[in-house]
């Protein structure tokens, strides 16, 4: 058997090496090819946008990407309206309403610390389906943010959301396995994405779903008029963080109403007259852990009563998507300002209310 052995190796030997000169002599080089190992690649979605001043996007873009297992997602934040990138893990409901607690740490105050903070990310973020991850809201100004890496390393399908905004701003990786074709390329997931959010202001201009909007008027039982303004507008996958119109007048005696119809957005209509507004939330370190994130009572609960007589704080506290504060304007002539606490800062969204006799 030992000898069999020898023969049919070194037979085929001979035979491999007569087959290489036989090749050679004909031009012909024969190739041995390592199977392609394709590198790990980046890709990138930004999260939001403003695309023009007091429009801000509520989306991701892209919003749906399909990558390769291994590969990083960036997570880029180029807008002043606060947003998370959050993995839920299948978590019912997520995180955007479970990290909230109310009346905390005192009565009216929501502690969004959980929903705003960064979760299960420690260093380099990884996320594999099993455990919540989430960015937290950036702290540094726009165009000083990192970006969220998050490293994909096993096949799947993986649902993401902003905890600020929900579902309504969500989105989803597809995850293939490593070295499998992706339909597209990292630069044309980008530009795509980029196409995305400019199809979002045309079909929001087109339809003539956030601007303009007039006030409209309506009688009081008393005679007074009411004037019917709104508090930000909805856009197609924008919002529109104006008072329309920004600039009214009234007669003293008359009623204003603010509502707010942007199923994205939350507002304030504050009358501040002159003194210094405070932050729409607050960051209170806490002695060996994390900050706590607060929004306070003042932003959320109404206060000063229902008529404005162009001193003191009277503010709607929190306007959610739908509903609607009314004031009696009983000032003497002048002209008023009046902000929105959550937009005032980061994109202007104030307004005035000049009274006449």
């Amino acid at each position: 058997m030992k000898g069999v052995w020898y023969v049919r190796r070194h037979g085929t030997l001979a035979f491999l090496a007569a087959m290489a000169l036989l090749l050679g002599g004909l031009g012909i080089q024969a190739q041995v090819h390592a199977p392609l190992v394709r590198a790990a690649q980046s890709w990138q979605v930004a999260v939001g946008g403003d695309p023009s001043p007091g429009i801000t996007a509520i989306n991701f873009y892209p919003r749906a990407v399909t990558i390769n297992a291994g590969d990083t997602v960036d997570f880029m934040f180029p807008a002043a309206e606060p947003h998370t990138v959050t993995f839920d893990a299948g978590q019912v409901p997520g995180l955007f309403l479970t990290g909230i607690t109310p009346n905390s740490p005192g009565p009216g105050d929501l502690d969004i610390t959980k929903a705003f903070s960064p979760l299960n990310v420690g260093g380099a973020a990884s996320y594999d389906g099993t455990s919540a991850i989430s960015s937290g809201i950036p702290q540094d100004p726009p165009g000083e943010r990192a970006p969220f890496s998050v490293t994909f390393p096993k096949s799947g399908v993986y649902y993401f959301e902003c905890a600020v905004h929900g579902p309504l701003m969500s989105g989803n990786i597809t995850v293939l396995a490593a070295g499998a074709a992706t339909p597209e390329s990292p630069a044309q997931a980008s530009a795509r994405g980029d196409t995305e959010a400019a199809n979002d202001v045309t079909n929001t201009n087109a339809g003539d779903q956030a601007f303009p909007i007039k006030e409209q008027q309506t009688s009081a039982p008393s005679g007074a008029t009411i004037h019917n303004l709104s508090a930000g507008a909805a856009g197609f996958h924008l919002a529109d963080l104006h008072f329309l119109p920004a600039a009214d007048t009234v007669k003293r005696g008359d009623f204003i109403t603010w509502t707010q119809p942007d199923p994205n957005e939350f507002h304030t209509v504050t009358f501040m007259s002159g003194a210094t507004a405070p932050g729409f939330f607050q960051v209170v370190p806490q002695p060996g852990g994390p900050p706590k994130i607060l929004l306070p009572a003042f932003t959320i609960v109404p206060s000063g009563g229902g008529t404005y007589t162009g001193s003191g704080v009277v503010t709607s506290g929190t306007l959610t998507p739908g509903n609607s504060w009314t004031v009696r304007i009983d000032a003497p002539p002048g002209t008023y300002d009046y902000i929105c606490l959550f937009h005032a800062d980061d994109y202007s969204m104030k307004g005035t209310i000049t009274v006449t006799q």
